[in-house]
C-alpha cells in the first residue's frame, strides 16, 4: 500500500533526492548551489536527442490541430490563413531564467511497511518508478544525495535574498500537453507562475521538485553560496540507493493518549 492511500490529500514533501556525479554533489554538500537557465535544458534534447535530462519543449504552450489567420493590426481583414498541426508559442525572457531540480519523495512514491495506528507512526520505504529504476544510474548521476529538505531550503532562501534574486519551489504537475487545454492557454497569456512547474506525461516518472530563480544573470547559469550543509545531505552511489530499501519513520496522526 502506497502512503498516499492513508494520506490521500496530503502531497507534503519529505525529502529530496539530487542525481549527479559525486563531484557536483559535494560541491552542494560544501555550499555550492549551481542553477542553469531553462534555456540550457530546452537545448539539451535538441543537441544530444536525448529526452529525460533535457526537454525542448520547456515553457513551451504546444498547440495541435490548429487553424491560423494573418491579420493587421486592428483589422478583420485576413492576409494569410492556414492550419497547422502542431504550434509551439513560448517566452525567450522566460527560458533566461534558472532552475534547479531534483526528485522529491512525496506519499506517491512511499509504500507502507508497518503502521501503529495507536501512535500513527509509519515506516515506509522509498519505491521509485520503474523507468527512474532503469534510467537513474545512466542519465542523470551515478551517485545520489539525500538532502533533508528543510534546512536545505532555508539556506537557499537565505542565499537567494544575498544575492538579491527571488526563488520559488514547487513539485512538478504533470499532464498530457498534447490536449489543447483553455487553463493552460490562459497561464501563458498571463505569465503564470504555473507554467514554470508543468510537464508533460512523459516526464511523470522522475517526480520532480523544482526551484526557480528570477532576476539572475540573464547570461549564463547562476551561483548560490549556502554554506557548508554537509550535516544536512547524505551522499552515496546510486546503484547503493536502488538496489537496498530507504525507510523512514513518520508520524501521520497524534496519538490518541
Amino acid at each position: 500500500m502506497k502512503l498516499r492511500e492513508l494520506v490521500p490529500n496530503d502531497n507534503k514533501l519529505i525529502g529530496l533526492l539530487k542525481f549527479s556525479s559525486k563531484k557536483y554533489l559535494e560541491d552542494l554538500s560544501n555550499g555550492l548551489l549551481y542553477m542553469n537557465q531553462f534555456k540550457f535544458f530546452k537545448e539539451q534534447e535538441e543537441k544530444e536527442g536525448n529526452q529525460g535530462q533535457g526537454d525542448k519543449n520547456e515553457l513551451a504552450l504546444i498547440l495541435n490541430d490548429v487553424d491560423w489567420k494573418l491579420t493587421p493590426m486592428e483589422s478583420d481583414n485576413v492576409i494569410l490563413q492556414g492550419k497547422a498541426s502542431e504550434s509551439v508559442l513560448r517566452s525567450d525572457d522566460d527560458l533566461q531564467n534558472h532552475l534547479y531540480c531534483a526528485t522529491a519523495i512525496t506519499p506517491d512514491v512511499l509504500e507502507v511497511v508497518s503502521l501503529d495506528k495507536e501512535t500513527g507512526i509509519a515506516k515506509v520505504k522509498l519505491v521509485l518508478p520503474n523507468e527512474m529504476v532503469e534510467r537513474a544510474e545512466k542519465d542523470f548521476g551515478d551517485h545520489v544525495a539525500l538532502i533533508n529538505v528543510g534546512e536545505f531550503l532555508e539556506r537557499v532562501d537565505e542565499a537567494a535574498k544575498k544575492k538579491g534574486v527571488n526563488v520559488v519551489t514547487n513539485i512538478v504537475r504533470y499532464e498530457d500537453q498534447s490536449i489543447n487545454r483553455s487553463d493552460r492557454i490562459s497561464a501563458f497569456n498571463k505569465g503564470s507562475l504555473d507554467l514554470f512547474f508543468e510537464k508533460d506525461n512523459f516526464f511523470k516518472y522522475q517526480n520532480e521538485y523544482r526551484l526557480v530563480a528570477f532576476g539572475g544573470d540573464p547570461s549564463g547559469p547562476l551561483q548560490l553560496e549556502l554554506g557548508d550543509i554537509s550535516e544536512h545531505l547524505s551522499i552515496i552511489k546510486t546503484k547503493q540507493l536502488l538496489e537496498n530499501d530507504l525507510i523512514f519513520t513518520i508520524l501521520l496522526e497524534e496519538s490518541n493518549e
